[in-house]
């Protein structure tokens, strides 16, 4: 059996010293996507054509909002 550099407790990224860097860095990945996906929504919901604000606030609730709240 191969010791891991990080294993996965109750949501939590977990390391041999407790830190959670492991933790942060995947939290930090998640945001980073969810910032993607924001922008390429303000990219397809422009003032002239493109989402109303309810595909808008669908497209948050279903895209954004579980990458900010999971572990």
């Amino acid at each position: 059996i191969q010791p891991r550099q990080s294993w996965r407790y109750l949501g939590f990224r977990l390391d041999p010293r407790l830190t959670f860097r492991a933790h942060v860095a995947r939290a930090f990945r998640a945001l980073t996507d969810a910032a993607t996906t924001v922008n390429a929504m303000l990219m397809l919901g422009n003032s002239n054509r493109g989402l109303s604000p309810l595909q808008r606030r669908t497209l948050y609730i279903s895209c954004v909002q579980p990458l900010l709240t999971y572990g």
